[in-house]
């Protein structure tokens, strides 16, 4: 993600991040670090729906998803 930031190349990851979801629809990981983009990327909404949809499919999240914390106070 950091990389991809700093490389200007943050939708190339996007589509990455769509076409792995795609295929791994219950994989919360990657919720997350498509909410993690969405987020850095100014697409708040966007990464409050990925971090809940990330707690849907692995609910032990809740505790230790910071980043959706940040993403309701903005």
């Amino acid at each position: 993600l950091e990389l991809a930031l700093q490389r200007g190349e943050t939708e190339e990851l996007l589509a990455e991040l769509n076409d792995r979801i795609a295929k791994e629809p219950e994989n919360a990981d990657l919720y997350v670090l498509r909410g993690s983009l969405y987020f850095r990327t100014n697409r708040v909404k966007e990464s409050l729906s990925d971090f809940d949809s990330a707690i849907e499919k692995e609910p032990r999240l809740l505790p230790y998803l910071w980043q959706r914390g940040i993403s309701l106070y903005y």
